[in-house]
């Protein structure tokens, strides 16, 4: 099947368009995975290269799945993977040594097993109670002065790493990274911005990687959190590596992680960047739209279908009664 047998006019656009990072704002219902597929597609029958190729990522194995569907037969030297697949067979596996200083390489420890794995907790506040098992502590961001912040589960709830105990959590985790080689995911996150940030290796491993993949595609970015952000930004600085960036700040759902709808503002300041919006939706009518117009984050319009259909917002604080009463007078 051609590549652009289901692409509108407006994707076909993007998709044929020169810019070297192409970033697109893409609404709900607008076609973002059909648009991403053909991006893909065509990027596959223009290749030209033998040692090198196309990386097409995303957030979810679902979503990561869904792609490889609709693509076809994929083979080496290309890829589809997940963000975190990714980061950790060409960062982590080959490089994590030189932070963690172990030699003998390092282990993931998989969500459902770090939970029950056996460590001493880590007083996480400035109240000795308030400690989290560092498996359970994870990477969100980094305040101004360029200090990682975290957060950790305590007996009672989800509280930041207070910054008088940032490097002693920071310590304790070097001390595993180096004797038991094991890391959470969110590790991995935090690992693979060290090591392409790194003073003496990173640039030199940013372009490593590149030269492997000189085409890169990401989906679903706006879920993608702030140290996996960053690391991809740094592999899509590398000034012969082209990229299209896809997905939709204002359906971002792990904030709680780090994503953030200025990781997008980010990816638009690079060299040869360029901003697609793709807001004609293909799932919504006209008074749908018009809500999710009124409620989107980025005030962005919501483009709709010729039909107009019928919407309701309705604010009922959780009380299903009214919610039943409203749509059983609606359907009268």
């Amino acid at each position: 099947m051609p590549w652009d047998d289901n692409l509108s006019p407006e994707q076909k656009a993007i998709v044929l368009d020169g810019a070297r990072i192409k970033v697109v704002r893409a609404g709900p219902g607008t076609g973002k995975t059909r648009l991403f597929v053909g991006a893909f597609q065509h990027a596959l029958e223009e290749w030209s290269y033998h040692k090198a190729g196309v990386g097409a990522l995303s957030y979810t194995n679902v979503a990561q799945q869904q792609i490889a569907e609709r693509a076809g037969q994929i083979s080496p030297p290309h890829l589809t993977s997940t963000i975190d697949g990714f980061i950790l067979r060409f960062v982590i596996r080959p490089f994590a040594h030189l932070i963690t200083k172990n030699q003998q390489g390092t282990r993931l420890l998989p969500a459902n097993i770090a939970k029950h794995h056996a460590e001493d907790a880590v007083q996480i506040g400035t109240d000795r109670t308030q400690r989290s098992k560092l498996a359970d502590i994870t990477y969100i961001g980094q305040d101004e002065r360029g200090n990682v912040q975290m957060k950790g589960i305590t007996a009672y709830n989800t509280i930041p790493v207070h910054d008088q105990q940032r490097n002693v959590v920071l310590g304790h985790k070097q001390r595993v990274w180096q004797y038991q080689g094991l890391l959470t995911h969110s590790d991995t996150h935090y690992l693979a911005f060290r090591i392409l940030h790194d003073f003496v290796h990173g640039d030199a491993i940013a372009r490593l990687i590149a030269q492997r993949f000189p085409t890169i595609l990401v989906d679903e970015y706006q879920d993608t959190n702030y140290f996996l952000a960053l690391t991809l930004k740094k592999l899509l600085a590398q000034d012969h590596v082209r990229g299209l960036i896809v997905g939709d700040t204002d359906q971002a759902i792990y904030e709680f992680g780090g994503a953030h709808p200025r990781l997008f503002d980010e990816l638009e300041t690079l060299p040869g960047a360029k901003t697609f919006p793709l807001r004609k939706t293909h799932r919504c009518p006209a008074n749908v739209a018009n809500v999710a117009t009124l409620l989107a984050h980025s005030h962005n319009p919501v483009e709709p279908t010729n039909e107009q259909g019928r919407s309701i917002l309705l604010a009922h604080q959780g009380d299903l009664t009214i919610l039943h009463e409203m749509l059983t007078a609606s359907a009268a």
